[in-house]
């Protein structure tokens, strides 16, 4: 049944793509009316730091993700080529496109065979599954002075028994526990860039938020990137931001608005290092023509 979800998914993605897209930019425009936000009196040297800051770093860190999950499987990825990877496929996730759990499978499968492929999708599913846990972890510890300890404390718990059972998983498959520690980090990391990124999103626009809710906002852009039906996540994230923004009393428009600006941000940022990873390949390739 699932399998026959995908399929139609993948087969309609483009259409799944548009529909979401529309909805992206029609909650855009809303949440700018409803909000009051001015985009002229958007702070400019504050998204300069959202573009130069955290958004780079967070590239930079699946690029040090990739590069520890191919150790893990014996492989040595330096960073400079994990690197460019990662910008092709998050790239690739962005657009109608197989996503970029493709591409980082077959990047750590050289040998495009059947034991590689499998051994590289198993390594990829644990590192998406950390990510999903530690999402959860992180809201459950986020909102836990605004619900009943009752519902707090059991959501917390059973995410970090989850977090251990995936790193029994790793020992099951005969990965270190040294590497799965080393992902688990730099996993936490990129959730702290996420929860700075929300932050200055939110500042940028000439809102305030506190730590504690842009932590619980910054996790829609975390569940939205395994959402492979749509491209990117666009249109999931914002909705999802602006649900989250309910439950936690920030006003829905401005966390749509703001999450729509980090998307932006991360935009921005993807095209310039393609841009930069295109040009570096061309002159390359002109050079060896030219020998």
């Amino acid at each position: 049944m699932l399998a026959r979800i995908k399929a139609v998914a993948q087969r309609y993605r483009i259409a799944i793509f548009v529909v979401a897209l529309t909805v992206f930019l029609g909650g855009v425009g809303f949440a700018i009316n409803e909000a009051a936000i001015d985009p002229d009196k958007v702070n400019p040297w504050i998204f300069l730091a959202l573009l130069l800051g955290p958004t780079p770093m967070n590239i930079a860190l699946n690029a040090l993700l990739l590069r520890y999950a191919a150790d893990a499987l014996g492989q040595t990825l330096r960073f400079m080529p994990a690197l460019r990877i990662t910008v092709i496929a998050t790239a690739s996730n962005m657009l109608p496109l197989p996503g970029a759990y493709f591409v980082r499978t077959y990047a750590l499968a050289p040998n495009a065979d059947a034991a590689s492929l499998k051994r590289a999708a198993t390594i990829n599913l644990l590192v998406i599954k950390q990510s999903i846990t530690l999402a959860v972890l992180v809201f459950a510890i986020s909102v836990s002075d605004l619900f009943p300890l009752r519902y707090t404390i059991p959501a917390i718990l059973t995410a970090a028994v989850v977090l251990a059972l995936i790193a029994l998983m790793w020992r099951r498959y005969g990965f270190r526990w040294r590497n799965f520690a080393i992902t688990v980090a730099v996993q936490v990391a990129m959730i702290s860039g996420e929860v700075i990124r929300i932050a200055l999103a939110f500042f940028a626009l000439g809102a305030h938020i506190e730590l504690r809710q842009a932590a619980a906002i910054s996790i829609a852009g975390i569940m939205s990137s395994v959402a492979a039906i749509v491209p990117g996540g666009v249109g999931i994230r914002e909705l999802g931001a602006a649900g989250i923004a309910l439950l936690i009393g920030v006003i829905p428009e401005l966390a749509f608005a703001a999450t729509a600006l980090n998307w932006i941000a991360a935009l921005l940022v993807l095209a310039a290092a393609n841009s930069a990873i295109t040009w570096h390949a061309t002159r390359r390739k002109t050079d060896k023509t030219a020998l």
